[in-house]
């Protein structure tokens, strides 16, 4: 008997039976082990591919993946930012003050701050909805490192 897949020659009974694999016993064909694997990672490759004409959701990776023991607050919109030393205070409309202690910031994030850079940008965030994220198992309803866009 010859393989389906290549023109290997197959005894029957073959000596190496689990190797390989009957697909029909009336046609009286096999697929070596080879071919079997070849066709199944083809196939998964295939189930892989995006599909024509379909528009893929563009998934930005969270800030929070990327911060130590993070956690991410409910969608809240930013009504006022004051500065207090090296702390931004940030009034949201949910009636709560979230505070981002600059210098922890800098430790969670790994890159170097400024105060007046976070106040800077956060103040541009005035009068949108924003989502926080604290760091160090903190919760992100009094405490962040981080605003992610809504």
């Amino acid at each position: 008997m010859v393989c389906l897949g290549c023109p290997r020659s197959v005894s029957w009974p073959p000596s190496f039976l689990p190797r390989c694999l009957l697909l029909g016993a009336a046609a009286g064909a096999f697929l070596c082990l080879r071919c079997l694997e070849s066709a199944v990672s083809l196939s998964s490759f295939v189930s892989s591919l995006p599909v024509v004409g379909s528009v893929a959701p563009v998934v930005r990776p969270s800030v929070a993946s990327s911060v130590p023991r993070g956690r991410v607050s409910a969608a809240v919109s930013v009504v006022a930012v004051h500065l207090a030393g090296d702390s931004v205070r940030v009034v949201c409309g949910d009636g709560r003050v979230r505070v981002c202690r600059v210098p922890y910031a800098v430790r969670a994030l790994g890159r170097p701050l400024s105060v007046d850079a976070v106040f800077a940008r956060l103040s541009a965030r005035v009068g949108s909805s924003v989502r926080f994220v604290s760091a160090f198992g903190y919760s992100p309803d009094e405490w962040f490192v981080a605003v992610e866009a809504v």
